[in-house]
């Protein structure tokens, strides 16, 4: 099976100052997921789509303050102005009863604020 899940959503950082280290945030969204599925019985293969719904919650925490010199210089150069490290769950709601895409989703990353 291959898939292309496609999702668009919104975003709110609960972010009130500029020296804050910890900024949650929260979104919501949608999406469509397409699919196929290829066989090995010499059959046509199937395709498919499915909406899901999405809602997300997660967190980040600012290492700016880490080493200050190399935040100016980030900035300085690339126009960086914030690096977070970022963890994230996602819940994808599967809308079609026939392709439920249902599930949850923890990511790990880094987030830079232009």
């Amino acid at each position: 099976m291959i898939m292309f899940p496609s999702t668009l959503t919104g975003l709110y950082h609960f972010r009130y100052s500029e020296t804050q280290v910890f900024t949650p945030y929260v979104g919501g969204g949608g999406g469509f997921f397409v699919f196929t599925e290829l066989r090995d019985d010499n059959l046509a293969p199937k395709f498919g789509g499915a909406g899901v719904a999405v809602a997300l919650a997660g967190l980040n925490i600012m290492v700016d303050g880490v080493e200050a010199a190399a935040s100016r210089e980030l900035e300085d150069a690339y126009g960086i102005s914030h690096v977070a490290f970022n963890i994230e769950l996602t819940q994808f709601v599967g809308l079609n009863p026939n392709y439920d895409f249902t599930s949850s989703v923890v990511n790990f990353g880094f987030n830079l604020e232009f």
